[in-house]
């Protein structure tokens, strides 16, 4: 153990004794001298100390800690050790662990910065001079492709529209057929170090896709959506990210890992108190979903109005669209970012188009953002192959007529079906797939579970998968829809 340094007294033992079961193991950081180790051990705490080589001790496969408490600096020297030691400290904790430092340690530190960034979420401390936080939701585990993959156990699942290609015209399969006829050996082969980004020869069929000209250089294209932001995540690093907490969980998450304050958009529809909350928050980043979580779509003034309000304060403006593709290029932010050289709009192919499996996204910016854009986005990420496909398929222009019809004289049944439940259902916009149910006790799930149906859990980020909302995909094909009547009209 270290010695106490002078001027500073650890808080009461039994106190931070009360926070941790009994039996817990506690790694003592430094500074906490024998007499809290004493206190600790009566009350049935077992204590470690932090001996030399630190970081290589703790990545020894030992039992889970519960604590590590540290009341002066550590006992490692330089933020790269200390940072190492944060982020192993973070893989040994329990999941309900806790980790409490003195806030003056290294008075060179931004502490809640570095805690966020080593997946720590700083909570509310009982003594003013410490810092106390918890394990923060991380990646892998954090992440959308682990928080929805299990299979539901109902019999009709809409969490998904599987049915949504029936709709398609024309099919992508036909819009593929002329690639299908030529040398896909020679395509493959392709190397595109003309163009790594996809810009060049993206940009005309963007442009007429969008009605609006396009630079090159303001466009890269990227493995989906989801690959794009992860890249862009290191935007908001070491700063404050404004975003819904129901928005898509990955980019929160990367963010989160990048060190990030996350603040909270209280209503993403209205532009004029999205304006007022950039102004009190001061993000560096804000992160917009278009639609919105609940299916709304703000338009494109009142995105307007929050780039201008974002550029004022200097912070970027991310938007994800991948659900926007309904619409094809229409009522998209994209058409603004000639005006708004602050924005990043995202676009994926997987949404309507039935295409996830391409992994084909591509990113618009601004003047200013393009240079962030291409800054972080690697180039050469789309195999030629598939760029080739996903460039067919814009090129056809709106292929969802008859999909956006289908779904608009299917909705409106699917919502008093739910009504008639007692649900109360948020039901977008007409032509979007979803409606969305607000259920924070987690009892209309239970209540749909029983009549044989699943939907898709939203919650706000980091919270347990048990409430909050619950979307509902629209059953559009003939054969959904007649499953989705018969289960609603009795329970299993």
């Amino acid at each position: 153990m270290t010695e106490q340094p002078a001027g500073i007294t650890p808080p009461s033992s039994p106190t931070i004794a009360d926070w941790l079961p009994r039996g817990a193991l506690v790694l003592d950081l430094g500074g906490g001298g024998s007499e809290l180790a004493g206190a600790l051990e009566a009350r049935g705490c077992r204590v470690i100390g932090l001996p030399d080589g630190a970081v290589r001790w703790l990545e020894v496969p030992v039992e889970d800690i519960d604590a590590a408490i540290g009341f002066g600096p550590l006992n490692v020297s330089g933020s790269a050790y200390i940072e190492r030691l944060l982020r192993t400290i973070r893989d040994r904790l329990a999941a309900d662990g806790l980790i409490v430092l003195a806030a003056n340690g290294e008075t060179w530190l931004d502490w809640n910065v570095l805690l966020r960034a080593c997946g720590f979420a700083p909570i509310a401390s009982p003594w003013p001079e410490r810092i106390v936080a918890k394990r923060a939701p991380q990646p892998p585990d954090s992440l959308a492709v682990n928080l929805h993959h299990a299979a539901p156990q109902t019999g009709l699942n809409l969490r998904w529209s599987p049915d949504e290609a029936e709709f398609l015209s024309p099919a992508p399969t036909e819009i593929w057929a002329r690639l299908a006829a030529s040398d896909m050996r020679r395509i493959a082969c392709d190397y595109a170090l003309a163009d790594p980004w996809g810009g060049a020869r993206a940009a005309p069929v963007l442009s007429t896709f969008f009605r609006v000209d396009l630079p090159a250089g303001n466009i890269a294209f990227g493995a989906g959506a989801t690959g794009l932001l992860r890249q862009l995540a290191p935007l908001a690093r070491a700063g404050r990210l404004l975003a819904s907490p129901f928005a898509h969980p990955d980019f929160l998450s990367w963010a989160t890992a990048e060190g990030a304050e996350l603040g909270w958009i209280g209503n993403d529809q209205d532009d004029e108190e999205l304006c007022a909350t950039i102004a009190a928050f001061t993000p560096h980043v804000v992160h917009l979903e278009r639609p919105s979580p609940c299916g709304a779509i703000l338009d494109a003034d009142g995105v307007l109005r929050v780039c201008v309000t974002a550029r004022r304060h200097g912070a970027i403006v991310v938007i994800d669209e991948a659900y926007l593709a309904y619409f094809a290029g229409a009522m998209s932010a994209v058409t603004i970012a000639p005006m708004a050289d602050n924005l990043i709009v995202v676009r994926s192919l997987s949404k309507a188009y039935c295409a996830g499996g391409l992994r084909v996204g591509f990113a618009v910016a601004g003047g200013m953002a393009s240079r962030a854009l291409r800054r972080l986005t690697a180039p050469l990420q789309v195999s030629e192959l598939a760029f080739q496909m996903g460039l067919m398929l814009l090129e056809a222009g709106d292929i969802f007529t008859r999909l956006r019809a289908r779904i608009a004289t299917g909705k409106p049944s699917m919502v008093h079906a739910l009504g008639r439940l007692g649900l109360d259902v948020a039901a977008g916009h007409a032509e979007l797939p979803w409606t969305v149910i607000d259920d924070a006790s987690g009892e209309a799930a239970a209540l749909l579970e029983a009549h044989g149906i699943s939907g898709k859990r939203l919650c706000p980020f980091g919270a347990a998968q048990d409430g909050g909302l619950l979307r509902m995909a629209v059953p559009l094909s003939d054969e959904r829809r007649a499953q989705f009547l018969q289960a609603m009209s009795g329970r299993r």
